[in-house]
């Protein structure tokens, strides 16, 4: 069964691909290292408060814990706040096993044209069979290999919109991927020191045309604009 997907599929899509290139780019990674960084150390630090002898949970000093617990949680929440602003990509704070670590948010209905069977009340998703007998971690692991490997399939043939985008829809969307692609290879080039006529030589571009779209992509991602077309986040 052949499925006929919408200009508003494809525009989730497009979006989708876009965000996903995007956190690829040194835009969002270095943010990101450096605050796995300050979390590293925050729960170094917190742990070694937790397991002091005067904040071990007893009946006397839950209270000391809570205090303790709390004051690592503002902390956490101002590297969350310098991520996000410094990454342009909203994320989640998680406390768990005396432990603090972020997360990026899930995006709206985390879905795409892989129907089978089509759905009419949920478009653009992907069925997913669990075994009752099997182990939950192991099924959401595989779950997420299997969504993982659809989302490199469309990142590297994103759908062609041109048939149903129109005008600056069309244009801005196309532009920004083109731009990311770009981008993020020239980035990936340059930690192994290669030259720019080696990134176009493996994207088949001319030299004024990938120097072009890797400044516009810089550009938008440089002035924010770029988060106008992310997917929705839930």
């Amino acid at each position: 069964m052949t499925n006929t997907l919408t200009a508003d599929e494809i525009k989730n899509i497009t979006r989708f691909v876009i965000y996903n290139l995007y956190v690829k780019t040194h835009s969002y990674l270095h943010p990101k290292e450096n605050c796995e960084k300050n979390f590293k150390t925050l729960n170094r630090d917190l742990l070694c408060h937790l397991t002091d002898k005067d904040a071990r949970i007893s009946g006397s000093n839950t209270k000391a814990r809570d205090r303790i617990i709390n004051k690592y949680e503002k902390l956490a929440n101002s590297y969350l706040v310098d991520l996000q602003q410094q990454s342009q990509v909203p994320h989640n704070l998680v406390y768990t096993q005396d432990a603090y670590k972020f997360e990026k948010k899930f995006i709206y209905q985390e879905s795409f044209p892989l129907i089978n069977p089509p759905s009419r009340d949920i478009p653009l998703t992907i069925n997913l069979t669990f075994d009752l007998c099997t182990g939950w971690k192991q099924q959401a692991d595989e779950a997420k290999r299997m969504y993982n490997m659809h989302i490199m399939k469309y990142g590297d043939n994103h759908p062609d919109t041109n048939h149903l985008f129109g005008g600056t829809t069309r244009r801005t969307l196309n532009h920004i991927y083109d731009g990311l692609k770009v981008l993020v290879k020239r980035e990936a080039d340059i930690v192994e020191k290669l030259t720019w006529n080696a990134t176009c030589r493996k994207l088949n571009l001319a030299d004024s045309t990938a120097r072009y779209r890797y400044k516009t992509a810089k550009t938008l991602i440089e002035s924010g604009e770029i988060q106008k077309y992310f997917p929705r986040f839930g």
